[in-house]
């Protein structure tokens, strides 16, 4: 298992990377969980394994990963088009 705030932070930076999301916007939100004192990472795991779980998720459809991704604060999409590589680097971003 592992926090939701690390989804988030890595759900945010992979719209931070598609453009969704501004430098200022994405350290926001990781500077708000960490003055809550939340989890803003994971135990090292390879991100492979993790993309792999995604893969087995009902949010899939056609071998696509759908992901609601963060828009700005406040708003979000759906992407349906995100590659393998692209979420593998968003993990990165929260594993220890």
């Amino acid at each position: 298992m592992f926090p939701a705030q690390a989804w988030l932070i890595a759900a945010s930076s992979l719209a931070h990377a598609r453009g969704l999301m501004t430098d200022s916007q994405l350290e926001k939100i990781i500077n708000l969980l960490m003055k809550l004192d939340l989890p803003t990472s994971i135990e090292a795991r390879d991100p492979e394994i993790l993309l792999n779980h995604m893969s087995a998720d009902k949010k899939n459809k056609a071998g696509n990963k759908i992901l609601v991704l963060p828009v700005g604060i406040g708003k979000s999409s759906v992407a349906t088009d995100c590659e393998d590589e692209e979420i593998v680097k968003a993990w990165k971003k929260v594993i220890k």
